[in-house]
């Protein structure tokens, strides 16, 4: 499962028939109980990533891990924020509160500070989490996590620059490039902030394929546009790099951005 997740590969058909059921013939608990906090964490990331929502698998996980934790098994700080993270990715593509008393268990652990001496990225997933939690982060978190905002920032390329191009082109909108959304402190490819409206150009890197050849949003982004949308209450366009290359002329940019903007704009 591990590295189907590491090389973005989604078979749904191999996991739903053959490996799930595997896994559901032994006890998972038991099985688990064995593992070091890095192996059970490995194990949540995959089944994350790939979008395989099962309850039972992350039950059991969510039990043994708190488990651990009473048992005093050491989680880092940093550990514990990625367990966090990938719960908050399964709400945000389930929209299940089933895990939710487990997450505040962990948010309230004294030992868990968002002025710990985190680094950097956790701070972000830290920050991402609890906003998809609604947990209130302190002034000077926050204030810490703004100054960490470069960290989303990359330069643009070839193709983004072509969109933002042809977006300026588009009348009656202001796109800007490194804005930072207000409550997530996520900087988006491109935002209207009159309108309100986030544009973002999601490259190879934002989709696992399925033996179909088809292409699936994978979990990072999935999460990226539920707190976007319910936390930082923008309207989000995704411009996925497979369709973008279809475009065949001037025409085709202006008619195709113009469309998907009235969809979220009406």
């Amino acid at each position: 499962m591990c590295a189907f997740s590491q090389m973005g590969y989604r078979d749904t058909k191999l996991f739903e028939e053959i490996f799930i059921p595997q896994i559901m013939s032994y006890n998972m608990a038991i099985l688990l109980t064995v593992l070091m906090p890095h192996d059970i964490i490995m194990i949540l990331k995959a089944f994350i990533s790939l979008n395989i929502m099962n309850d039972r698998v992350f039950s059991d996980l969510s039990n043994v891990i708190n488990k651990q934790r009473m048992e005093n098994v050491p989680y880092s700080i940093s550990q514990i924020t990625t367990i966090l993270w990938q719960y908050a990715v399964y709400k945000a593509v389930t929209s299940d509160n089933q895990f939710e008393s487990f997450v505040k268990t962990i948010m309230a652990d004294s030992r868990l500070s968002v002025d710990a001496c985190l680094q950097d990225k956790d701070l972000i997933r830290f920050v991402q989490a609890a906003h998809v939690y609604d947990r209130k982060i302190s002034v000077g978190g926050l204030a810490r996590f703004k100054q960490f905002k470069f960290i989303n920032e990359s330069p643009l390329s070839a193709k983004e620059r072509s969109v933002g191009i042809w977006l300026s082109r588009v009348t009656g909108y202001q796109f800007q490039k490194s804005i930072a959304l207000e409550n997530s402190g996520h900087i988006p490819d491109f935002y209207d902030s009159t309108k309100k409206i986030v544009v973002e150009f999601d490259g190879p890197t934002h989709f696992l394929v399925n033996t179909d050849g088809q292409l699936y949003s994978d979990a990072q982004t999935l999460l990226r546009d539920y707190i976007m949308k319910n936390k930082d209450g923008v309207k989000v366009v995704t411009i996925p790099y497979h369709i973008w290359d279809t475009i065949q002329n001037d025409l085709h940019a202006h008619s195709y951005l113009t469309c998907e903007l009235e969809k979220v704009n009406s």
